[in-house]
């Protein structure tokens, strides 16, 4: 998978995904303020950006937080329940759910935990604009899992919390992460506890 990056200035405007050096996918960004206002989507049979697959609109709260909702191709005008994600030290903290409707029987929330190194990605410019949930989505390959670029922050992600509450009961199932380092801080390796596969990064 790669991903290549279009700038205007210190703000990306477009990312692009291929796999076999086929395009997958096109995310076009905008801004208001400098700060990220709408993501949309498209692959590359779309005509133009109102043919979309997702589209992302986003609202920066006076508490910091920063809400979302989504809109996909088959219901276009239909937004969907809204996620907040909170932050702390420049790092996602928390993502929760904000129903438009009646809420679900099972309901999800996201806490994570950091170490204090160097996040891999912290030094690339503009990132921090659009990879407000830690992901940048590129596509889905149905043998091998979601792809595109994860677990962006300033740190790196040790613990993964996701609760799971019903009216009866709630949950709580924590994914643990382990790295090695290099001498400045920076990420060799990184393992989880939910995988048998390894990630290796190299600079």
């Amino acid at each position: 998978m790669k991903t290549v990056f279009t700038y205007e200035g210190n703000f990306i405007t477009k990312t692009e995904g291929f796999m076999d050096n086929q395009l997958i996918t096109t995310i076009k960004y905008t801004y208001n303020n400098d700060k990220l206002k709408e993501s949309i989507l498209t692959l590359p049979s779309a005509n133009s950006d109102s043919d979309f697959y997702v589209k992302d609109v986003f609202t920066h709260n006076p508490d910091g937080t920063v809400s979302y909702v989504r809109f996909r191709e088959h219901k276009p005008d239909t937004a969907e329940d809204e996620k907040i994600l909170s932050f702390s030290n420049s790092n996602l903290d928390k993502i929760t759910t904000k129903y438009n409707g009646e809420a679900p029987y099972y309901k999800y929330s996201y806490q994570y935990k950091y170490d204090n190194k160097n996040n891999p990605l912290k030094n690339i410019t503009g990132l921090n604009l659009i990879m407000l949930e830690g992901t940048l989505y590129n596509g889905h390959d149905m043998p091998n899992g979601d792809f595109g670029i994860n677990d962006f922050g300033l740190n790196n992600i040790t613990e993964k919390i996701t609760s799971i509450s019903s009216k009866n009961d709630t949950s709580t199932y924590v994914e643990k992460f382990n790295y090695t380092y290099d001498k400045n801080g920076y990420p060799l390796t990184k393992s989880s506890d939910e995988s048998e596969y390894n990630i290796i990064y190299t600079y």
